[in-house]
């Protein structure tokens, strides 16, 4: 019970004693009246009760409002961004191929033909009044000296028989060579004029001349 009741309660029974000692009322009306009053006494109660709840409640409600308004105002703080490291990679090692040097075609080099050995100067019949091609190989001042028996030799070396005597034997020879008749010279005789040049050419750079010749001096 409330204090405001209690007050109520005591003003109605001092109203009442008052009233009771004023004038004796009609026990029944007076009854009616009593609860008349009690019945707007609890009525003015429940209102009450019902005011304070509404109150409550609604201070709850401006209450719960502020706190979420409040969390809305705030900014949310971002979440810790975990940032994972990217272990790096390896770089796969390439491994060396082995290069294999392929072998260089070599070209057959082309095959040189076997030279023939150089033609040999052919020989001439040697006989008295026969015409044949002479090579002079030497002028000397007798056939016992070192440059005619250098020049015998020669000859004999290359395969081939030695004359001697003197340039006017062989007709032809002295107007040739441009030689006095008398002359000596050390000689040999071919088939032919390319047989003489050829024979010139073995014999080396001594060698006199060439010149076709009728032999004599050979009875």
């Amino acid at each position: 019970m409330t204090a405001h009741l209690r007050d109520l309660l005591g003003a109605l029974a001092q109203h009442e004693a008052h009233a009771a000692a004023a004038a004796a009322p009609d026990p029944r009306t007076e009854a009616e009246q009593v609860r008349a009053q009690v019945h707007r006494l609890r009525a003015r109660r429940v209102i009450t009760v019902t005011t304070a709840a509404a109150a409550a409640v609604a201070v709850g409600i401006v209450t719960a409002n502020a706190v979420t308004g409040l969390s809305a105002v705030q900014p949310a703080l971002p979440a810790p961004s975990v940032t994972a490291t990217a272990s790096p990679t390896p770089t796969p090692t390439a491994t060396p191929t082995p290069t294999t040097a392929s072998p260089t075609p070599t070209t057959p080099s082309p095959s040189t033909p076997p030279t023939s050995p150089p033609a040999r100067p052919q020989p001439a019949d040697v006989a008295h009044g026969n015409r044949v091609w002479g090579t002079y190989v030497a002028v000397v001042d007798s056939f016992d000296s070192p440059a005619a028996v250098a020049a015998t030799a020669r000859v004999t070396e290359l395969g081939y028989a030695p004359s001697g005597g003197e340039i006017a034997c062989d007709q032809g020879a002295g107007e040739a060579l441009g030689l006095p008749p008398e002359t000596l010279v050390v000689a040999t005789y071919l088939a032919s004029k390319e047989d003489a040049e050829l024979f010139a050419q073995l014999y080396g750079p001594g060698a006199v001349g060439i010149a076709e010749v009728t032999l004599f001096c050979l009875d």
